[in-house]
């Protein structure tokens, strides 16, 4: 794998995370740094070194690199500590654009469902092995050119946010809360009145999976000018979209069919929602090419 472009200049790039030397920052956002590193032999790891005010890594997080794998699961190669105090993370290098409309822009919606379908074989590893990945967003699926077709790889998987009010700012509120469950954003927050009560599991990764999905669709914002935790959660329960306009070719997607799922996805009550298997079962029947190539 070729090196990546250039992030832009920063002056506090550390030379060393563990074992690992450092050539650059890859990017960042509210969980921390990610760098660009070697070690030994490897060839490109993607080093991120976690914010601990903003972020904590889940106990069962260490699954991910052992016996939860799959295709379309980043795979993660080590988690420790350095003798700085650092937690961070190795992962395999991945090299693609966040799951938002651009990353499919002249694909076409059967290119981005067939994506989708991926993703929610990913999940369903997840799922399977007793754990949520509970953070599913366009920023942690990256998508790449795999041959003609898109490959999506799902991140992220097994950590968590830090919530205190004032600690994001408005934008990264939004990016953080738009795709999140409203169990889960009751669960992150705190204090807020009508969120579904109980313990978020699968169920906030198929109204992630959904949102994200939704989005990549239309190339339209969920919740548009819903920016504080209150208002995203009276949106999510308020708000209902058409998703997938009617004129799209009938012979080729199963328009009903897709709006159905993404409604029945982005249920508020996680109870209606479907499970991931139902999920990929139902979406993947969306694509009406499919019985046409099989023959």
């Amino acid at each position: 794998m070729s090196e990546p472009a250039a992030a832009p200049a920063t002056t506090d790039v550390p030379s060393l995370i563990g074992e690992y030397k450092i050539s650059r920052v890859l990017g960042g956002g509210p969980m921390g740094t990610v760098y660009y590193g070697t070690s030994g032999g490897r060839v490109y790891d993607a080093i991120k070194v976690l914010d601990p005010e903003r972020a904590v890594k889940l106990d069962w997080a260490n699954r991910c690199g052992g016996d939860l794998t799959h295709q379309n699961l980043v795979r993660w190669t080590a988690v420790r500590r350095d003798a700085h105090g650092r937690t961070y993370l190795v992962t395999d290098f991945i090299q693609g654009k966040p799951a938002t409309v651009q990353a499919f822009q002249g694909a076409g919606l059967i290119a981005t469902i067939r994506a989708f379908v991926e993703v929610a074989d990913a999940l369903t590893t997840l799922h399977r092995g007793g754990v949520a990945h509970g953070n599913v967003k366009p920023s942690n699926i990256l998508v790449r050119k795999d041959g003609k077709r898109l490959q999506p790889i799902l991140g992220d998987a097994g950590l968590d946010y830090v919530w205190a009010p004032g600690r994001f700012t408005v934008p990264e509120v939004r990016r953080i809360l738009t795709h999140q469950a409203p169990e889960r954003l009751g669960a992150l927050v705190g204090g807020l009145a009508g969120a579904p009560a109980g313990k978020p599991g699968p169920a906030a990764d198929i109204y992630g999976l959904s949102a994200t999905l939704a989005e990549a669709l239309t190339g339209r914002p969920l919740y548009p000018g819903a920016d504080a935790p209150a208002d995203l959660l009276r949106a999510k329960r308020e708000r209902k979209y058409l998703f997938v306009a009617v004129n799209h070719p009938a012979k080729r997607i199963d328009v009903p069919g897709l709006n159905r799922l993404l409604e029945q996805g982005l249920a508020f009550d996680p109870a209606e929602r479907p499970d991931i298997v139902a999920f990929r079962k139902a979406l993947a029947a969306t694509d009406l090419t499919e019985k046409k190539e099989a023959k």
